[in-house]
């Protein structure tokens, strides 16, 4: 990768000016129609150019919220504003040109290299016709239909209902039926407590000596966790345990992305959120450099004293907010009873980050929410790509269950990490260069049963 770029004052709406360089007072007392002609005499055809011609000027166009009008951005992609620009049969022209050449197989692998023409040809209702001319399986729902009929837009009681309609045995059965709504039943608890219970589910008597792995794996799919199996099937965690199977089942969960017990980047360290989990791992596919929740120099030593990333090499901190004040708006009929307090002491803390002249570039989670994950993953490319290269990857791909090498270690393999970096104390892996081995055990639970082993190896005994 390229020098980094260095980081421009005006990378998108969500990057706020400080305030820390005064403007010169030649553009302060200039009116707005004066400052934006000026702007548009420097012949910059864009932001950033307007930025590497006179920053100064940039600047004060961002204090006044005039960039939206010396450069309205366009927030579609070239590949987006195309696709949305073709007609029905163009789209088809389009994605037969690129079938025939490239020898796509099947749907997924025309999605996996191209998503956004999957999603137009699905929203144009044209997957059904494109997989009949190359003989291809689709979904049950494509286009309206699938808006429609969503099952992620259905309640708890309705979705239970569209389920059982279906006449399944049990949920793999449910999932070979239609994976879409197999999918949304397991990520609502109480619309699969009322799936179970209506079909009897896990109450006839198992014989657990006679389940293979395979058997067990598949029983513990019906749960979103470790910790919801212990508390939803009691019966099978402690067989599960007695038999030995409980550690196996949990790596298998993890190593397929089934189950989340906590949230861990790619480097093994802890996240407070999918959102922060999503933003911090693309910045270790760009190889940037950040420091996790660094210490802001405010009064107090509470959370709120905290960044959630800081990058050093061009001194800018990363907020990534869970809601706003656009959110808020949208929102006033069904408001959580923390939404209005957390927007509050957002903009408080915006204007600490003023008052201590500090630059900071704000992340919306919540447009992963209101929109898509793929939205989301597109705003932080959009907003923090200028500044430390991070560049779009496929949002799957971003899943840290099973993509760090350690989450899949035995203890033998952490006993020989130890070795090799002369560490004989669990103490000792939390701190640099060893805490991302520390967070894994920690977060597989193992902290334990790795100090026993490194006290039997070192002859301490309890």
């Amino acid at each position: 990768m390229g020098p980094r770029p260095a980081c421009p004052a005006d990378i998108g709406e969500h990057l706020h000016m400080t305030g820390n360089v005064p403007p010169p007072k030649r553009l302060a007392g200039m009116p707005d129609e004066d400052l934006l002609a000026l702007a548009r005499a420097t012949g910059a055809a864009d932001r950033m150019a307007l930025w590497g011609r006179h920053q100064a000027l940039a600047r004060e166009l961002c204090r006044r919220d005039l960039m939206d009008d010396f450069a309205p951005m366009d927030r579609r992609d070239p590949r987006t504003a195309e696709l949305e620009d073709m007609s029905g049969p163009e789209l088809l022209e389009e994605a037969c040109r690129q079938i025939d050449a490239k020898g796509w197989q099947c749907m997924a692998e025309l999605k996996a290299a191209d998503w956004k023409l999957a999603d137009r040809l699905q929203e144009m209702n044209l997957t059904r016709k494109l997989a009949d001319l190359y003989g291809w399986r689709t979904r049950r729902r494509t286009g309206e239909a699938a808006r429609q009929e969503d099952p992620r837009q259905m309640g708890s009681e309705e979705l239970a209902a569209a389920a059982l309609a279906m006449g399944p045995s049990g949920f793999d059965d449910l999932h070979g039926k239609d994976s879409v709504l197999y999918h949304a039943l397991r990520s609502d608890p109480l619309a699969r407590e009322i799936f179970r219970k209506a079909l009897g589910l896990r109450r006839a008597p198992v014989d657990w000596k006679a389940m293979g792995d395979a058997d067990w794996i598949a029983l513990a799919r019906n749960f979103g966790s470790a910790a919801e199996m212990r508390e939803q099937y009691q019966a099978a965690w402690m067989n599960a345990a007695k038999l030995g199977k409980k550690q196996m089942i949990t790596d298998a969960m993890l190593g397929e992305g089934a189950w989340t017990e906590g949230l861990y980047d790619q480097a093994g360290c802890s996240c407070e959120s999918g959102a922060e989990m999503i933003v911090f791992n693309l910045m270790l596919l760009a190889g940037a450099d950040f420091v996790r929740h660094p210490a802001l120099p405010f009064l107090g030593d509470r959370r709120a004293a905290r960044a959630d990333a800081f990058l050093p090499g061009c001194n800018v901190h990363v907020e990534i907010w869970m809601c706003s004040e656009a959110g808020l708006a949208g929102r006033q009929d069904d408001v959580p009873d923390w939404f209005v307090g957390y927007v509050i002491r957002r903009r408080e803390k915006l204007a600490a980050y003023e008052a201590a002249g500090l630059t900071v570039i704000s992340i919306e989670a919540e447009i992963a929410r209101l929109a898509s994950t793929k939205a989301f993953v597109e705003h932080v490319v959009e907003v923090l790509g200028p500044v430390c290269g991070v560049q779009w990857h496929d949002p799957w791909k971003l899943r840290i269950n099973g993509s760090c090498a350690a989450l899949r270690w035995t203890i033998g393999d952490f006993l020989g990490y130890a070795r090799a970096h002369g560490v004989t104390r669990l103490s000792e892996l939390n701190a640099h260069p060893h805490t991302e081995i520390y967070n894994v055990l920690r977060s597989r639970g193992l902290n334990a049963e790795f100090k026993a082993a490194l006290d039997r190896e070192h002859g301490r005994q309890r």
